[in-house]
């Protein structure tokens, strides 16, 4: 294994394979009689679900696609924020590459992208705010 490259999504990943990597990550979880329902997005469900002002990043060891996490920036005027707000979702690492820290590493990267664009709060599926 090489070192692993987190980068922005470009156009030459495609949905499809993004909709692969979630598929292949939650594996142990349908195993286990859970049902992660983003898995079983299609690649168009993924973009739609993305959104236009969504960002999706990917983890590359060389060429190989290991690991995804992307987020949707919504406008929010609530009590907890006035403004952009992005939403961490569709998180994946292939299972032969876990323990190597990369959805922390991908996670480093919305920081980074949020920090970037004033974008003051992040929030996970699960409602936790970071």
């Amino acid at each position: 294994m090489s070192e692993i490259r987190i980068i922005e999504k470009d156009d030459s990943i495609t949905f499809e394979q993004i909709h692969d990597i979630l598929y292949a990550a939650h594996a142990r979880n349908r195993e286990d009689g859970l049902n992660v329902h983003t898995a079983d997005l299609s690649g168009e469900e993924i973009k739609e679900k993305i959104g236009p002002n969504g960002k999706c990043f990917v983890a590359l060891d060389g060429d190989k696609l290991v690991g995804v996490l992307a987020a949707k920036i919504i406008e929010r005027n609530t009590w907890y924020a006035h403004g952009p707000v992005a939403y961490s979702m569709l998180t994946g690492v292939i299972p032969e590459y876990r323990g190597q820290r990369i959805l922390s590493k991908l996670s480093l990267k919305l920081a980074d992208f949020v920090k970037e664009n004033n974008i003051k709060i992040i929030i996970d599926l699960h409602g936790s705010k970071r």
